[in-house]
C-alpha cells in the first residue's frame, strides 16, 4: 500500500513518462521505466517504435489567377515539394488544347478560338491589349488542375486562367468579279463576295 512514482529514461519525459513526436523521429528508441515505493524499485526495459508518418507535398505557383488576351502566350513555373524528400510526381490534369507542361514550365500559346463573342465591345477597347484584359465583358474561365502525388498522397493545386476576346477580322473566302474587269458604258455589273466571322460576328 506504499506511494509508487514512476521514473522514465528519454526521451520520454523523466515523471510524466510523456514525448511529443516529430516527423524527423522515426526509429527504434530503447526506454527504462522504474517504479519505486522510496524503498526498493523495479526496472523495466522497453522498446519504444516510433513508425513513419508520411506529410502531404506541396504545390507552389507564382499567381493564382491570370488574365490574357486570346492569341497571347501564358508561361509560368508550377514547383512541388515534400517535406519528406520522397520522390513526387506532378501532372496537369485534363490539359487544355495547345498547351504543354514539361519540367515544371507551363506553357500555352492561346488561339483566337477561345472565347465565343456574346457581346460588342468598342474599337477602342479591342484594339488596346491592357484595355481589352481588363474591361472587355467576353471572357472564358480556365481552370487548370496541377497534381502532386507521393506514395500516399495526391494534393491538387488549381490555377484560374481567364481568357478575354479579341476580335478577329473577317475573312473574304469568295468574290466576283476577279480583281480586274473590262466593261462597256451602260453594261450592269454583277458583284458578289462571301464572307466569314471566326468570332461569329
Amino acid at each position: 500500500g506504499d506511494l509508487v512514482r514512476f521514473h522514465y529514461t528519454n526521451p520520454l519525459g523523466k515523471r510524466s513518462g510523456k514525448w511529443q513526436t516529430d516527423f524527423d523521429d522515426r526509429g527504434v528508441y530503447p526506454v527504462w521505466v522504474t517504479a519505486t515505493d522510496g524503498s526498493l524499485e523495479t526496472t523495466e526495459n522497453y522498446q519504444l517504435e516510433i513508425e513513419k508518418n508520411n506529410r502531404q507535398p506541396s504545390i507552389k505557383v507564382k499567381k493564382e489567377t491570370y488574365t490574357i488576351n486570346e492569341g497571347e502566350i501564358l508561361s509560368f513555373n508550377v514547383e512541388a515539394s515534400d517535406p519528406d524528400s520522397e520522390n513526387i510526381s506532378l501532372i496537369l490534369q485534363d490539359p487544355p488544347k495547345g498547351t504543354s507542361f514539361k519540367e515544371g514550365l507551363f506553357y500555352w500559346e492561346t488561339g483566337h478560338d477561345v472565347v465565343k463573342n456574346s457581346s460588342k465591345i468598342t474599337k477602342v477597347i479591342s484594339d488596346n491589349s491592357y484595355l481589352n484584359r481588363k474591361y472587355n465583358p467576353n471572357k472564358q474561365t480556365i481552370w487548370l488542375s496541377f497534381t502532386a502525388a507521393d506514395e500516399s498522397f495526391e494534393v491538387i493545386h488549381p490555377v484560374k486562367v481567364i481568357v478575354k476576346n479579341v476580335n478577329q477580322k473577317p475573312e473574304i473566302v469568295d468574290y466576283l468579279p476577279q480583281n480586274e474587269i473590262s466593261i462597256k458604258t451602260n453594261e450592269k455589273v454583277l458583284f458578289h463576295i462571301t464572307a466569314i466571322d471566326k468570332d461569329e460576328d
